[in-house]
């Protein structure tokens, strides 16, 4: 009797020491095909809920998926703050910075396609009108953008005084622009990143750039 029980507890042994040795085999095999030391890889729904990166990257998304008025055919309202650098290069030559605040209404059509009007406040203020060409990737946050528009400058709005060869200045008062730039979308409104390079002929170039909010009506 006892000899019979030795043999089974010998037998049992030998089983549990082999499901233990391919035990890591079998993990080292599935470690090849999942890298289960990214942060991004989990092993189930629980597993992911129990990351606050992933609940809060998560709860974002779905937020701003659904409550974004940040959509085509939709009027905005377009403000830009920032500097300009002023580079007046006819006879009377200077160069100078001034701040800058801008304030403008457009709308962008389904297309892509945006139509503004507006004004910039600086120690060269102007009024203008634009257009902008938004690229809106379907499955990222963010859109680029591209314009150019016309415009004329406003010397009774100037938003400070330069130096004294700029109160000189007997150029062109009209301008051209072109501008590039990124928008953000955010819940109710987007953030922006822009440049803009005015042309009054060759006699004065302005380089604008700043940040802004863009809400959509």
């Amino acid at each position: 009797m006892l000899s019979r029980l030795s043999t089974v507890a010998i037998i049992l042994s030998c089983a549990f020491l082999r499901a233990q040795s391919t035990g890591p085999t079998q993990y080292a095999t599935e470690q090849e095909i999942t890298d289960f030391q990214s942060e991004d890889t989990y092993f189930d729904a629980s597993d992911a809920l129990r990351s606050k990166q992933y609940v809060r990257r998560a709860i974002l998304s779905n937020v701003i998926d659904l409550t974004s008025n940040v959509e085509a055919n939709r009027f905005y309202i377009n403000h830009l703050m920032g500097f300009s650098a002023i580079l007046q290069r006819n006879r009377n030559f200077t160069k100078y910075l001034s701040g800058m605040q801008g304030l403008s209404l457009g709308y962008v059509t389904d297309g892509s396609h945006g139509l503004e009007i507006g004004a910039e406040f600086s120690a060269v203020s102007n009024l203008f009108a634009g257009y902008r060409y938004f690229v809106r990737p379907k499955d990222f946050s963010l859109w680029p953008f591209i314009g150019g528009g016309f415009g004329t400058e406003l010397t009774s709005l100037s938003l400070s005084d330069g130096p004294a060869a700029a109160d000189l200045y007997d150029g062109p008062k009209s301008m051209f622009f072109g501008t590039l730039g990124v928008l953000i979308p955010l819940v109710e409104v987007a953030l922006k990143a822009e440049l803009r390079f005015n042309f009054y002929g060759s006699d004065r170039w302005i380089l604008t750039q700043g940040v802004g909010i863009v809400i959509f009506l």
